[in-house]
């Protein structure tokens, strides 16, 4: 014989085996279905995932109970019969194997699905609030970059003197210098309204430097600009306006200059700025003093202005 003696009994002609041997076989398959059956449950999908089922025939003192209970409330794919029962003592078919199995990755692989899809929302959700971040400073620096804004300069001025000397009569032009800025303070009707504080110097016959302090509100009037953001940025401006001007040195010849003046005045100013490059103004502007200052012919002797700024 080709098996060993006691493996096959003399009905081995049809097919039969030892029937001691067969049946320690058949009830370790059945212990192992049992424990199969006791981590998953019949895949009929009878009750809503992630509900946990109450099953008639299973109780917490069942020792497969807990594993039940985490398979039902977990992942949602453990289930029994349409009669509510569990049926965990009986034999599981190799079919419904494969179904408890196929369900339960399933219902975990949704799970998993699911995660991801939120991780993916929440960096999504994350980018376009870096993205719209991004934007604003790149509009804040393009806007700085193209835009007049706010800058401080420096630049010589043209101012008429009012008192003579041994070589020269009044009357004379005579040049000086300036410190000038420019501080937007608010937009009204798609115009800028600005504070231009200022400081002039200018030397009188005997030497003697004299300066005086002024602050100038203007409207700014865009001539050339694009939109960036959403917001209209101006290129060029045009600005006018009005002020006051102190005089910081008195009871001097430098107080006989236009662009000096004796004590306070009102002062009027036109002028345009332009910005050349993302860090560059230039500005040209005429003030015109309310006193004389012992210039003959008009009390408004205009004092011009050139500079350039720089923005910040």
């Amino acid at each position: 014989m080709l098996f060993a003696p006691g493996f096959i009994t003399p009905q081995s002609h049809s097919g039969i085996c030892n029937p001691d041997l067969y049946r320690q076989n058949t009830n370790k398959m059945k212990m192992k279905k049992r424990i199969i059956a006791a981590s998953v449950a019949i895949a009929s999908f009878t009750t809503p995932a992630f509900a946990a089922p109450r099953f008639t025939d299973s109780s917490p003192t069942n020792w497969a109970y807990g594993a039940l209970q985490n398979l039902a409330e977990r992942y949602g794919c453990a289930v029994g019969y349409p009669d509510g029962t569990f049926r965990g003592s009986n034999p599981t078919a190799r079919y419904e194997s494969v179904a408890l199995m196929s369900a339960c990755i399933d219902r975990v692989y949704d799970t998993l699905s699911q995660a991801d899809r939120r991780i993916a929302d929440e960096a999504r959700a994350a980018i376009a609030v870096t993205n719209a971040r991004v934007s604003a400073l790149e509009d804040t620096a393009t806007r700085k970059a193209v835009g007049v804004g706010n800058y401080v300069g420096a630049g010589i001025n043209l101012n008429r003197q009012g008192v003579s000397s041994d070589t020269y009569s009044n009357n004379r032009t005579i040049a000086g210098g300036t410190l000038q800025g420019r501080f937007p303070v608010t937009e009204v009707y798609g115009t800028t309204i600005s504070a231009r504080p200022y400081v002039n110097f200018a030397a009188g016959p005997d030497s003697q430097i004299g300066s005086a302090f002024g602050v100038l509100g203007t409207v700014d009037v865009s001539l050339t600009g694009r939109s960036i953001g959403g917001t209209y940025v101006s290129g060029t401006n045009l600005y006018l306006g009005a002020g006051g001007q102190w005089a910081l040195t008195n009871d001097g010849q430098a107080n006989y200059q236009t662009s000096i003046g004796q004590g306070s005045q009102f002062v009027f100013v036109a002028g345009v700025e332009r910005a050349f490059t993302p860090s560059l103004v230039g500005f040209a502007d005429l003030k015109f003093p309310t006193q004389e200052n012992g210039v003959a012919g008009t009390a408004y002797a205009p004092v011009g202005t050139v500079s350039l700024g720089f923005k910040f």
